[in-house]
């Protein structure tokens, strides 16, 4: 696959995942070449500055058009402008400023919601005190494949936001005919930075709140048709753990769980030599000498300096060592043994990814199919693709078009839906 910087994956994935939002409104080609031409291999600074510069410019573009009655250049610009300011902030450190730059995101997003061909409702979730934000997708009635709206909710994962999204599946829920649900869980985009939420392993019980609500609003709201016997959940990546846990709950009747991990400390401690963890988790390493060494590999690569302070800040914890601990609550196994993906009893699509930044299949994907063997052979599917193209970089980044139709197709499936 073509590389924008030689040898740099984690640079190289991110713009992909810039790029990959082009098919839903997300960037412009010219414009993402203009940025790339700002950005310094390495340099968050760089990369900010490169970014909010197309942001600035296309959000005036986005109002120019809008006053000039221009409602479609108007709608695609606050998209663009949208997904570069949640660019710009991505690789920043400073939390104050990921907050002012994401909020210039969520900002642009909702000036471009009224512009849309289909209803966009915002929602607050209740969840243990907290009021988690949201979104609501609704087909329009040329949009409806049936007389009642089947739903998926979309689990975002570790450095998402509900805007971002919006481009990677949300965008091809109502031309599908199907509703969908977006939203910022504890420790995930508006929530993480102005509320100061931390994410938790059982996520299971963050969908639960998600349900409750969305039972609540189908009563209230008999017009929109939702059919709360054909809900779904899915996710990538880190959302594809979560959606994976979420689906023990019964009332989600089918699973789509992207590139997801089985085992979140398996992944961390299979970079690090065997010897070394084995003494540290027995005692004879302190934390502090895996702190150190965790603090001086960060000043020589920019990736894992940047893969702590995400970790740091998601979970809430400062101590690397900590956070390697709190990875052994990200997990399928049960404490006192057996299998959490044994009490999932709908369909589910795994998938992987052959080029995979973090999750290798085969200790992945692999391990999820093979813990859902309780399942009729029908009600399981598994897609490992090799080539970028075909979706075998991790959450599917440069292939969400061809995730989306993997996707509806499976639901349509299970979900009995006959399109004319």
């Amino acid at each position: 696959m073509y590389e924008f910087y030689k040898g740099a994956e984690f640079f190289n994935f991110e713009l992909t995942r810039i790029l990959g939002a082009a098919p839903s409104g997300g960037c412009d080609i010219a414009e993402f070449l203009d940025a790339l031409a700002q950005i310094k291999l390495n340099d968050a600074k760089s990369w900010q500055q490169a970014w909010t510069k197309q942001a600035n410019k296309v959000e005036k573009l986005a109002n120019d058009a809008l006053a000039t009655g221009q409602k479609t250049t108007a709608r695609d610009a606050f998209l663009r402008a949208s997904n570069y300011f949640r660019a710009s902030q991505y690789l920043t450190f400073e939390r104050e400023t990921k907050l002012r730059i994401l909020e210039r995101s969520i900002a642009n997003f909702e000036c471009a919601i009224p512009l849309l061909d289909y209803l966009v409702e915002p929602i607050e979730v209740a969840h243990e005190g907290l009021k988690l934000p949201g979104r609501l997708y609704l087909p329009n009635d040329k949009q409806r494949v049936s007389d009642k709206t089947p739903v998926v909710i979309v689990c975002g994962g570790a450095d998402s936001t509900k805007e971002e999204l919006h481009f990677i599946t949300g965008a091809a829920g109502p031309p599908n005919g199907y509703a969908m649900v977006l939203f910022d869980g504890p420790g995930q985009g508006i929530s993480l930075l102005r509320d100061q939420t931390v994410q938790r392993p059982d996520w299971e019980a963050v969908t639960s709140s998600v349900l409750q609500y969305l039972a609540a609003y189908a009563t209230a709201n008999p017009d929109a048709a939702l059919d709360m016997e054909r809900v779904a959940i899915m996710g990538a990546s880190m959302g594809g753990y979560y959606s994976l846990r979420s689906a023990s709950d019964p009332r989600i009747k089918a699973c789509v769980a992207i590139d997801a991990f089985y085992d979140l400390f398996d992944l961390v401690t299979v970079r690090q030599p065997k010897l070394f963890m084995s003494l540290w988790l027995g005692g004879w390493i302190p934390d502090g000498v895996i702190n150190t060494l965790t603090q001086l590999q960060g000043r020589v690569d920019f990736q894992s300096q940047w893969e702590v302070w995400c970790s740091s800040t998601i979970f809430g914890l400062q101590a690397p060592s900590d956070v390697m601990r709190k990875t052994k609550e990200y997990t399928f196994r049960l404490p006192g043994g057996g299998e959490l993906l044994d009490t999932v009893k709908y369909p589910v699509l795994v998938s992987g990814a052959a080029h995979s930044l973090y999750f290798k299949p085969e200790v992945a994907s692999g391990k999820i199919f093979e813990c859902l063997g309780h399942l009729e052979e029908c009600e399981k599917e598994v897609w490992v693709p090799e080539e970028p193209a075909e979706g075998g970089l991790q959450a599917k980044v440069g292939a969400w078009a061809l995730m989306q139709y993997r996707t509806f197709k499976f639901l349509d499936k299970h979900f009995k839906i006959r399109r004319k």
